[in-house]
């Protein structure tokens, strides 16, 4: 009987090169995709992480520009610096509840954003993380975040953020002039 082995390795660039365009469907046992994995694919429009991925590296899949869709398996706690930047037609994230933070530059120019749901244990949003996402209408915001540093939203000023009253994202929503819908 042969035994079964979680491959506890990256998916590097050169391996998420042989991967074929545009729906990639990362196989199981990775359980990181390094810095710049696909970063510049231009023909990737959906991508499948298996639940083995804990971590995704900065630029992973920076400028995929018709990367539409992606979920974030549970696990992972950090979107990276500038991980989605320039992804102009991501439409749809899933974000799981084991996210912490989101990172300078993470959503940067997702300008086809429209709706995003901070999932609860979100403690900071840092600076510019959804700047340039010109298309952003809606983003929720859980009471487990304690921060959101400078332009973290962008200036979107047809913005609504739906949160607790009195919170943290409350209180920035006003201080940014931005819409609030109590949750």
């Amino acid at each position: 009987m042969e035994a079964c082995y979680l491959i506890k390795k990256p998916l590097t660039k050169d391996e998420a090169g042989k991967l074929p365009d545009p729906n990639i469907d990362i196989p199981p046992g990775y359980t990181r995709i390094d810095a710049h994995a696909f970063d510049r694919r231009d023909e990737i429009t959906s991508v499948i992480i298996p639940n083995s991925v804990k971590a995704i590296g900065m630029y992973a899949f920076r400028d995929c520009k018709k990367l539409e869709s992606i979920t974030i398996p549970d696990g992972v706690d950090t979107i990276e610096t500038s991980t989605f930047f320039n992804c102009v037609s991501l439409a749809e994230v899933n974000l799981p509840n084991s996210v912490k933070s989101i990172e300078f530059h993470a959503f940067f120019g997702c300008m086809a954003l429209i709706t995003i749901k901070i999932p609860d244990g979100v403690t900071i949003i840092r600076e510019e993380a959804f700047m340039g996402c010109t298309g952003l209408r809606e983003i929720t915001i859980p009471d487990s975040v304690k921060k959101i540093e400078i332009n973290a939203l962008g200036k979107h000023k047809h913005l609504t953020i739906h949160c607790s009253k009195n919170s943290y994202a409350h209180i920035y929503a006003e201080e940014n002039g931005n819409s609030v819908k109590l949750v």
